[in-house]
């Protein structure tokens, strides 16, 4: 986890800060223990945004917001064992919904 972990108190106090995590930061001990802290609530927070759920679907929706489709689409399709087929990153964005749908084609990634 360290140094990575490390690197959001070391940012200046004017750079935005997205966590992307299946837990709030409130509760990673890692987190606590170094003490990153983090403002995502209260009426003096502006620059904490955080994305608690799927860390997959969060990186996912990041990349096509910024437009990176095609470089997300290349990596997806690449020969590589560590990285979640086609199939499983769009049952996961509710692509294919039903046993019915998974007989289907897959549908273009956008």
């Amino acid at each position: 986890m360290a140094p990575f972990c490390t690197i959001p108190k070391h940012v200046p106090w004017d750079v935005p800060r997205l966590v992307i995590n299946d837990i709030s930061p409130e509760n990673d001990t890692d987190l606590m223990d170094m003490n990153v802290n983090f403002d995502f609530d209260s009426e003096n927070a502006y620059r904490d945004v955080l994305w608690e759920g799927n860390t997959d679907l969060g990186i996912l929706s990041l990349c096509s917001y910024l437009h990176w489709d095609k470089d997300v689409k290349y990596v997806m399709e690449s020969d590589t064992k560590l990285m979640p087929t086609r199939r499983e990153i769009q049952e996961r964005l509710g692509m294919v919904r039903s046993d019915e749908d998974k007989k289907k084609p897959l549908p273009k990634l956008r």
